[in-house]
């Protein structure tokens, strides 16, 4: 039983990352609504929603830590349940079979690549 659960520890530890950050993104959102603070200011013009993605190269340039966020925040509850979901199916198995390191690198390299890409088409739809 110990052996199974170790195994499904690092998808666990991911989608407790993605429903944590989920949970304090909402949390500031609402404190940001209710009192007008400084929070968005801090985070540039469009706020909160920042911490997903730049959607313009000069972005990245200004904000670095996109690079990170943008791999554990989810702005819609839907995405959020939907992309856990998949992650402990898939992860899952994935983990089982390659291991917990492995799948950590997966991921990372997976949101950075999907980063990428997201960078490209939108830099190009601009």
């Amino acid at each position: 039983m110990g052996k199974v659960w170790r195994r499904r520890d690092m998808v666990m530890r991911l989608i407790s990352i993605n429903i944590a950050a989920y949970v304090v993104l909402i949390a500031l959102s609402a404190h940001d609504q209710e009192t007008g603070s400084s929070v968005s200011k801090l985070l540039g013009v469009e706020g909160l929603k920042t911490l997903g993605a730049a959607w313009r190269t000069i972005g990245l340039v200004d904000r670095p830590l996109h690079l990170a966020t943008h791999m554990f925040v989810h702005l819609d509850v839907r995405d959020l349940l939907g992309n856990a979901f998949i992650l402990f199916l898939v992860g899952r198995i994935y983990q089982n079979e390659a291991g917990e390191r492995r799948l950590l690198s997966t991921y990372i390299a997976g949101a950075i690549a999907g980063f990428a890409v997201y960078m490209l088409l939108a830099e190009g739809f601009e």
